[in-house]
């Protein structure tokens, strides 16, 4: 039929989106339609690593926080934040023109999760990234730069305590 596969998952997105708006659920059936694992940033700093040789976990669940990327061996987590979600207050995604209450309340709650999380895993000694949605799409490689020098040197170190 001609229609290329990301014109397809819009048309699907398209028609799961209005088939939210035309119910009165609206706000729990739009939050089911958005991604919260293997988003396109998220698998952008995948497939940048993986090009430049490094292996990885997912999803990794050993960890508070469940970083999207996990180099155990190194202790070092990567967590990739969309910015609308996340409320990144550096770019033009995460502010939108009116938010409900329930949302704000979201917003405010993810924060909060998302500071304790981060003080956690420096306690238990990893390193922690957070990489953001809008700077992933500007430049993946300048993103994900600090998080390969980061590996490269954990495992420097982690040698030189073997020998």
């Amino acid at each position: 039929n001609g229609l290329s596969m990301q014109s397809h998952q819009f048309f699907v997105f398209t028609l799961e989106l209005l088939r939210c708006l035309l119910t009165l659920r609206n706000r729990n059936c739009f939050m089911q339609t958005r991604k919260s694992k293997n988003t396109k940033p998220e698998l952008l700093v995948r497939k940048s690593l993986t090009a430049w040789g490094f292996r990885y976990r997912i999803h990794y669940r050993n960890v508070v926080g469940t970083p999207d990327i996990a180099f155990p061996k190194e202790k070092i987590a990567v967590f990739v934040h969309g910015c609308f979600w996340h409320q990144h207050g550096n770019c033009g995604f995460s502010k939108p023109a009116s938010v409900p209450k329930g949302w704000r309340d979201q917003f405010i709650k993810s924060n909060k999760r998302d500071i304790e999380n981060l003080k956690k895993i420096k306690e238990m000694g990893w390193i922690p990234f957070v990489l953001w949605e809008c700077r992933i799409l500007q430049s993946v490689k300048e993103e994900i730069e600090p998080v390969i020098v980061a590996v490269e040197r954990a495992r420097i170190k982690n040698r030189a305590s073997t020998r």
